[in-house]
């Protein structure tokens, strides 16, 4: 994460890039979490996207910020990942795409400094 976005094909075709800016991702400062949605290299809009931030192994909160489409195919949220109190670094982002009822989710594990 900490080289730029990481990209996923999905089995219905479709490309989920997923990326925080800026970088270094660190805790307890607010970042930016996009969201990239294509198929057959178009860029997809009108999709609800959703994304829940979470650590594996802890139960740290809900933390799902509302991405909201900024640009066509292309969906944006802010929000902080807060610092865990074990000193764990590794998190996890799901992010579930529906596009014209077609629901997709795709996981991004990462690392925070």
């Amino acid at each position: 994460m900490d080289r730029g976005p990481c990209e996923q094909e999905t089995e219905k075709g479709m490309k989920i890039s997923f990326d925080i800016l800026p970088k270094p991702v660190q805790v307890m400062s607010e970042r930016t979490f996009v969201v990239t949605v294509t198929k057959e290299n178009k860029l997809m809009s009108d999709a609800i996207v959703f994304l829940d931030l979470s650590m594996p192994g802890m139960y740290m909160g809900r933390n799902q910020p509302v991405l909201k489409e900024t640009a066509q195919g292309r969906y944006e949220a802010k929000s902080v990942i807060p610092r865990c109190p074990r000193g764990g670094t590794t998190w996890q982002a799901k992010v579930t795409v529906d596009l014209n009822g077609k629901i997709t989710a795709t996981d991004y594990i990462f690392e925070v400094h």
